[in-house]
């Protein structure tokens, strides 16, 4: 049997340093907790509670033996610890780590706030639209965060409101009325139908523009001999912006192997359709890599109907 050789590298480790207090009181909070969490989380690295020090006397907090990276230091204060629901205020910052230690960070406790919204149909009326009144606005926060983001149904007029926002990165996203996409999500001037950074209140309107001018698949599921195939889910993946889940579009083929996908929005995307998959694998963009050259292409115009042969891949 071979040897393999492997060559181990020490890794620098640094430390943060700072203050948690509350902007209403100025105050150090009793009942606050202090993490780091990395922007973009990879499964490989955690912050272990041994390696956080936080003083409920003075605020002040220690975290140590941090590698470098982009990160989100969070103060969290629980109003209720150890029961009822979250109630408590936040504080959150980015930093960047590189080759020294961090000093004076300082954290300011605020309780959450509100963002208010409208939404618009294009080229049309939101009254025209089934069952509008039951559509909710909400955030969907990029990593596990103890609250969520309540919210009222829209109103007539298409306005909302989304109470209890907290600083932090989130998805928006929203009971979709029938046979419409989001054309566009923006926070004043900003794009953010991928994703949204909040660091404290906003003032900017939170506007979101729906079309019923979608385009449609009428697909046929077949096998390598071109025999239609049932029961097989075909999975819809824009090209680009590839995490904006709205995008993605999913059906299932019937007993004559066909399928149909509807308010699709314009753009090119990839169809997709596994014979054995495990729930969720075309999330792992390593997985969906291997079959990009072999997934049947798809261009998507406004109120367009395209009709493709799609052959099932092994998911193998």
């Amino acid at each position: 049997m071979r040897t393999v050789d492997f060559t181990l590298t020490q890794q620098p480790l640094f430390r943060i340093r700072g203050r948690v207090f509350d902007a209403r009181t100025g105050q150090a909070p009793r009942n606050a907790t202090v993490s780091v969490n990395p922007m973009k989380p990879t499964g490989g690295f955690g912050i272990t509670p041994s390696s956080v020090n936080y003083n409920s006397a003075n605020g002040t907090f220690e975290i140590r033996d941090v590698p470098p990276g982009s990160y989100w230091v969070r103060a969290i204060n629980f109003a209720n610890p150890g029961g009822g629901p979250y109630s408590g205020d936040t504080a959150q910052v980015p930093l960047e780590i590189s080759n020294v230690d961090i000093e004076n960070v300082v954290l300011v406790l605020t309780p959450g706030f509100q963002i208010k919204g409208r939404i618009e149909l294009e080229g049309g009326s939101l009254s025209t639209l089934p069952n509008i009144e039951r559509t909710r606005v909400f955030l969907t926060p990029l990593e596990p965060m103890p609250f969520g983001s309540p919210q009222d149904p829209i109103k007539p007029d298409g306005s909302f409101t989304i109470d209890n926002v907290h600083p932090g990165e989130y998805r928006i996203n929203l009971g979709m009325p029938q046979n419409t996409f989001i054309q566009s999500i923006r926070l004043g001037q900003t794009d953010v139908s991928s994703r949204v950074t909040i660091l404290g209140p906003v003032s900017e309107s939170l506007e979101i523009l729906l079309s019923t001018r979608g385009g449609r698949i009428d697909g046929l599921m077949v096998d390598k001999d071109r025999k239609p195939m049932q029961g097989i889910q075909a999975v819809l993946i824009p090209d680009r912006q590839r995490d904006r889940r709205d995008l993605f579009r999913f059906a299932t083929s019937d007993q004559t192997g066909h399928f149909t996908m509807n308010a699709i929005a314009p753009g090119d995307y990839k169809l997709f359709a596994w014979e054995d998959l495990e729930p969720g694998a075309y999330n792992d963009p390593d997985f969906l890599r291997k079959y990009e050259a072999v997934a049947t292409p798809v261009q998507i115009s406004e109120s367009s109907t395209s009709t493709v042969e799609v052959k099932v891949l092994s998911g193998n």
